[in-house]
């Protein structure tokens, strides 16, 4: 076998071209292989339509991504916040003010998520409705 392994790397350093005495990072070496494999492909006029037929598809992913995102802060907002029913009337207004507070976060930032998704793609009607739906929770929050 250490023979076999021997040889072939023999043959491959010759067919690369790397001196026999010389050390080989392969690593190194692969990765160079690919890149310039990879710039010459990526470059190409039928990479190009490829890529510009797929923009619109990964716009529609980053969008959809952000909306998600506004999705999860949504939900979070809408988490019971357990308030101690026993406490004195000062202590449940403190913990109203603080929960109420934290929910206003939550759905500013969903807003700001959906916002995103609504540049990102302008007629990324979830977006909007998602931001409409939003400012509605906010409406009966306050």
């Amino acid at each position: 076998m250490d023979d076999w392994l021997f040889g072939f790397t023999q043959l491959f350093r010759t067919h690369v071209g790397i001196d026999l005495d010389a050390h080989i990072d392969l690593h190194e070496l692969g990765m160079e292989l690919c890149s310039e494999a990879l710039e010459e492909t990526v470059t190409s006029e039928e990479a190009q339509r490829l890529f510009d037929k797929d923009a619109p598809k990964f716009q529609e992913v980053a969008a959809l991504a952000f909306f998600n995102w506004g999705n999860v802060h949504m939900c979070t907002a809408r988490k019971r916040i357990p308030l101690d029913e026993s406490a004195t009337k000062d202590v449940m207004a403190t913990q109203l003010q603080v929960a109420y507070d934290w929910v206003r976060e939550k759905y500013s930032i969903a807003k700001e998520k959906y916002e995103e998704a609504f540049f990102i793609k302008p007629d990324f009607y979830e977006g909007l409705l998602a931001l409409g739906q939003q400012q509605f929770e906010m409406a009966k929050l306050h």
